[in-house]
């Protein structure tokens, strides 16, 4: 066992599944199992038992309120941490990484504070604005010299970096788990349907759907979120990854069955969309998706050769390449061996868990 004493931080929902050990994917433990696998010593958190979760405690709510004018700071999440017998539950000395934005905010604000003394491990996902404003940035500075920030963007890395030129930001490639996400072994039927799928508010319903007519191939929409009304060949069908409406294995069954699959997104610097992508890629469907700022990686992952990029809010840009990829087998078949080549060999929660013992040692 290695001496390493790491705790991570997460949303209320990944103890219970973690604990159940069902056939699912691990990225969003964001390589906690991997590394426990690998002989480190990694406790588990939640939200909950730092008083983060909400719906916050009243007095706790009402300062949360005032945070828009500290930067977006979130106050009232860090009013737990001044009790003695909640830090206790913080292993002494214990590195802990927050994955969220407001839980990181949290933690490094009572690192500022003095009244938390381990080190604090930050993944930041969209954590500011294109065009931040000058208190926002200056509120966020100070923490952030408190902690160390990862992202799992390189752009948003660079977007950061630029804000904060003398703040050291750190790159992490998040990756999926392809042990689960896969190309189905058996003989594949007919491809006849599109699919799209996600619950992030940068998720664009309304582009995808002015872009889509009944001369496209069937579309099936799987999000929680509302979704304009569309032709008749479009579908809609409830899913949600915390609650679990629609089972990961069902939707690996709906990569399997897709002939390609759309990600639109508005412009962003957060990486939307990055798992449902390397998901897709990972079980052998082309992507398309929307070129954001906030896209992840750019060198590695090229346009038209492992996934087709366009306009985000571009309705005929989204439709001609829908268009081009579900006419041109070649092409499609092509993007999938690169993609799924990519995947395999750089973006999987295994890499993730090795970039994160070379954090971690250093």
């Amino acid at each position: 066992m290695r001496s390493y004493q790491g705790t991570w931080l997460f949303r209320s929902g990944r103890r219970e599944r973690l604990q159940a050990k069902s056939d699912s994917p691990t990225e969003f433990f964001y390589g906690l199992p991997e590394l426990r696998e690998a002989g480190w010593n990694i406790n588990l958190l939640e939200d909950k038992d730092l008083e983060m979760a909400p719906p916050l405690k009243p007095f706790a709510f009402a300062i949360n309120k005032f945070s828009r004018f500290f930067g977006h700071i979130p106050l009232g999440m860090t009013l737990g941490l001044f009790k003695k017998k909640v830090r206790a539950r913080i292993p002494v000395d214990s590195p802990i990484v927050a994955t969220t934005n407001n839980m990181g905010l949290a933690l490094g604000l009572a690192k500022t504070l003095g009244i938390l003394q381990n080190p604090v491990i930050f993944m930041a996902m969209g954590l500011l604005p294109i065009n931040p404003s000058w208190w926002q940035k200056k509120c966020l500075e100070k923490i952030l010299k408190r902690v160390k920030t990862v992202t799992i963007s390189h752009m948003e890395q660079a977007h950061l970096r630029n804000l904060f030129p003398e703040i050291s930001i750190e790159y992490l490639p998040f990756g999926v788990d392809t042990k689960f996400w896969k190309r189905f072994e058996g003989k594949a039927g007919e491809k006849k349907y599109i699919l799209a799928l996600g619950n992030d508010a940068n998720r664009d319903w309304e582009t995808l759907i002015t872009a889509w007519n009944e001369g496209l191939p069937p579309l099936k929409i799987v999000t929680r979120l509302s979704v304009p009304q569309g032709p008749p060949n479009v579908e809609v069908i409830a899913g949600d990854w915390r609650e679990q409406t629609l089972s990961d294995n069902k939707i690996k069954e709906l990569y399997w069955g897709a002939q390609l699959v759309v990600i639109p997104l508005k412009e962003t610097m957060q990486p939307a969309g990055q798992s449902v992508c390397l998901q897709a890629m990972a079980c052998g469907c082309p992507v398309i998706m929307s070129n954001i700022r906030g896209l992840w990686n750019q060198s590695e992952l090229k346009n038209g050769e492992h996934w087709r990029l366009v306009t985000p809010g571009e309705p005929l840009d989204l439709r001609d390449a829908v268009i081009e990829l579900a006419t041109d087998r070649e092409l499609r078949e092509s993007m999938i061996v690169a993609a799924s080549e990519l995947v395999q060999h750089h973006y999987n929660t295994r890499h993730m868990a090795a970039s994160w013992e070379q954090l971690l040692e250093e």
